[in-house]
């Protein structure tokens, strides 16, 4: 194993990497005046995926970018390597290992971020993670704490898709062609890395975070951290094309999907009501979900019936 990806990562080619896999501690050049970012995220057989449901390739690409998305999430992030750990069972063949490792490298690498190193170990189920180191301007970056009542609440990317996709995927029956792309959103959801780099360099949000629990769950999140309640209502700027198709034919509520729905990886932020018009004309295509208020509820507009969001 050690040799396997020993043979990959020489690959790299990375000038921030001064010392990858092969040592105790790998090390990476800092640059002046920046300082180091660091988050994790795992994945687990039986709460984030499901075998044989679940391919190695799909998990290696996935746990690639929802750690990427929490870089996202901290305004002008910029990620530089990673770490990588894995437990499993004795059983697992490697062809399963090859693959995930291969996946997880493309896709590492695709982001501009080399895998920098990590462990293996034996357990009974398979168990995934990875901690993704960068490095930012503490002035550009964004913190979930800082909304203030009258702030704007604004999202950016896909909301509802994944759930849906999930949906499919549980269902064990083949995705129609139109459907596709809600499996895409589940499995390679898109990371809003160049958005969080402009929302951060030009101070765009008073508070913000990635959107891995769904729309409810992450306002509720700013909202404790700001001191603020919230206000929600979900129109249908919010609504894709493929959320939509899905939901007319399965005679489902669309706004269910887009309040509660999961893993969609997109943005949520506050957004100071002076600064509004400059973060429209910069992401025209961003949702407006409501207003944060003074107190600590989070309210709802009718249309609305929210619920946490559970994996698996």
């Amino acid at each position: 194993m050690l040799d396997f990806i020993g043979r990959l990562t020489a690959r790299q080619r990375d000038p921030r990497l001064l010392l990858g896999p092969g040592d105790d501690c790998a090390l990476i050049r800092a640059a002046p005046g920046r300082a180091i970012v660091l988050t994790t995220d795992e994945m687990a057989e039986g709460t984030h995926f499901l075998l044989p449901r679940s391919t190695p390739e799909q998990i290696g690409r996935k746990l690639a970018r929802i750690n990427l998305s929490d870089m996202a999430g901290m305004g002008n992030a910029v990620p530089v390597a990673a770490l990588c750990g894995a437990g499993l069972p004795e059983s697992t063949p490697w062809q399963w290992v090859r693959k995930f490792t291969e996946a997880l490298m493309s896709e590492l690498n695709s982001f501009n971020v080399s895998l920098a190193g990590g462990n293996l170990t034996r357990s009974d189920k398979i168990h995934v993670y990875l901690t993704v180191t960068g490095e930012a301007k503490p002035s550009e970056t964004a913190r979930r704490g800082g909304a203030r009542p009258g702030d704007i609440i604004f999202g950016i990317g896909a909301f509802g898709e994944a759930r849906a996709g999930l949906e499919i995927l549980l269902s064990g029956k083949p995705a129609e062609p139109r459907f596709k792309k809600l499996l895409d959103s589940f499995w390679l959801p898109p990371i809003q890395l160049e958005a969080g780099a402009v929302i951060g360099k030009r101070r765009l949000a008073a508070a913000l975070m990635d959107n891995s629990d769904g729309l409810y769950k992450s306002v509720k999140t700013i909202a404790a951290a700001s001191g603020c309640g919230a206000l929600i209502e979900v129109n249908e700027d919010a609504l894709s094309p493929a959320l939509a198709a899905y939901c007319a034919a399965r005679k489902k509520n669309w706004r269910d999907y887009v309040v509660s729905g999961g893993e969609d990886y997109g943005l949520v932020l506050a957004v100071n009501p002076r600064k509004a018009r400059d973060f429209i004309e910069t992401f025209p295509r961003a949702c407006c979900f409501g207003v944060m208020t003074a107190g600590r509820d989070i309210l709802f507009h009718e249309n609305c019936k929210p619920r946490n969001f559970e994996h698996f």
